[in-house]
């Protein structure tokens, strides 16, 4: 599958396809500037210029307002294509985003791009997710094994599994939440860790999953980079009704008791008894 995926992107008549599919997509958006295609001969490419501050740059010197900002138009922007493009933009490093005078992000580079959503991929997150968020231990195995990560009669610590995605899924259970390389490093090094009982050492991939990973990894390094903070969730919920459904269970399921010590302060106060006798 990385093969297929290095070997696409250096076809680039597809690649001038995309980014025309792109620019017509988002031609006059208030969030995101794609460069039209002037020409295309052989493997040289010819388009629109944008002039823009590099997201490195935000990186290294941005207020944080701004890095946040912006953090969460890169989460918009590739939660978005699926809908208005039918591509997934599988390479949303930092050199591939400016951010342009006006505010908007200008995106450049759509030689890793692939039709998107393949078959079937709607129903993994709903029932994934909701097995991960709503359900227990024997809906989660039910879910990873029915969508092609684990392989049939494969044995795997579907326990250690569960526990961590409640762990990376925690921007998805709160309003707002803060992104960081601190936050991150510690759950690569659980997905790294060179132990035979590492719970990602006994899992795999569908082919079909390959460019999805890549796209969400890469993406959230440079949105942990920017330290975004903002309602993140809300921006899934969005893009994805399968999402939005499966957070409204979870804010069902998890919603908290009345708090009975602050009742009384909440209730209106009993009528002056004594005034009522005395009158």
């Amino acid at each position: 599958a990385l093969c297929t995926c290095v070997a696409d992107e250096l076809d680039y008549a597809a690649e001038a396809d995309h980014q025309r599919r792109f620019a017509e997509a988002y031609a006059d958006d208030p969030d995101f500037a794609v460069p039209g295609v002037i020409t295309q001969r052989g493997d040289v490419i010819v388009t629109e210029w944008l002039t823009g501050t590099p997201v490195s740059r935000i990186i290294e010197s941005g207020a944080p307002e701004e890095r946040s900002r912006v953090g969460m138009l890169i989460i918009r922007f590739l939660l978005s294509t699926w809908s208005r493009t039918g591509l997934l933009y599988c390479d949303p490093h930092p050199g591939n985003f400016r951010v342009l005078p006006d505010g908007r992000l200008g995106v450049v580079d759509f030689g890793a791009c692939t039709p998107w959503p393949p078959p079937g991929f709607e129903a993994l997150v709903g029932e994934v997710m909701e097995a991960a968020f709503n359900g227990g231990i024997p809906e989660l195995d039910a879910a990873v094994r029915r969508h092609g990560f684990v392989r049939p009669g494969r044995n795997y610590d579907v326990a250690a599994l569960a526990e961590g995605l409640d762990a990376v899924g925690e921007p998805l259970t709160v309003p707002t939440f803060r992104l960081t390389t601190a936050w991150l490093r510690g759950h690569v090094r659980s997905v790294l860790a060179p132990r035979l009982s590492n719970v990602h050492r006994q899992l795999d991939m569908p082919a079909y999953f390959t460019p999805f990973a890549r796209s969400f990894l890469t993406a959230l390094g440079v949105v942990c980079q920017l330290e975004t903070e903002g309602p993140i969730r809300a921006e899934f919920a969005r893009w994805s009704p399968e999402l939005a459904a499966v957070f409204d269970r979870y804010d069902t399921r998890h919603a908290q008791p009345t708090d009975l010590a602050v009742v009384p302060h909440l209730r209106p106060p009993p009528p002056d008894r004594r005034a009522s006798i005395v009158g």
